[in-house]
């Protein structure tokens, strides 16, 4: 008995050429904080640039920058209070 199996052609339908422009966006935010606690000078214009799409601003990139600040910012706080609560003591 001879058993012969349908392989599938996965390079007729070229997905990858359609989305070539793919960015991902996950460090966005942490890049702007990183340079921040390495005392690099971060210009809001610079912030604006990354968060700008064709028509405005990019939600995705607006709140991916927004998460890391507000995260930075309530993690720094957090880190204050517990020293303040060591000196009191």
């Amino acid at each position: 008995m001879n058993i012969s199996a349908i392989t599938p052609s996965y390079g007729t339908n070229n997905v990858q050429a359609k989305r070539s422009n793919v960015q991902f966006t996950g460090n966005l935010g942490d890049k702007f904080v990183n340079q921040i606690i390495n005392g690099t000078t971060v210009k809001p214009q610079d912030v604006i640039k990354e968060m700008k799409g064709t028509f405005g601003i990019k939600t995705d990139h607006a709140e991916d920058i927004m998460e890391s600040f507000i995260g930075k910012v309530r993690d720094l706080f957090k880190e204050k209070m517990s020293l303040s609560v060591k000196v009191n003591e």
